[in-house]
């Protein structure tokens, strides 16, 4: 999109170029999402395995694994508010 926006020829650009391409890896997301509550139960019952709480805080990051497991779940509400923001201007 930075490409795009950068070179902006009002008669010559597409802003539908790049988000077109991203379309393909959409349904992903939907995997992603139709898996998610099963994986936050099973890390919910296994962060009371005193092992597998010990390997979660040995991990250095800057976010728990819980909060990288929501990232994408969240990110497509974010998606069409950046949609509903290009159609708008």
């Amino acid at each position: 999109l930075q490409d795009v926006a950068g070179g902006w020829a009002s008669n010559k650009s597409l802003l539908s170029a790049p988000i077109l391409e991203l379309v393909p890896f959409l349904s992903y997301y939907g995997q992603y999402c139709r898996g998610f509550d099963q994986a936050q139960k099973l890390l919910d019952q296994r962060q009371s395995d005193p092992q597998f709480s010990n390997i979660l805080k040995n991990v250095k990051g800057e976010l728990p694994l819980d909060a990288l497991l929501v990232m994408p779940v969240q990110r497509i509400p974010r998606y069409k508010l950046l949609f509903d923001d290009l159609l708008n201007h």
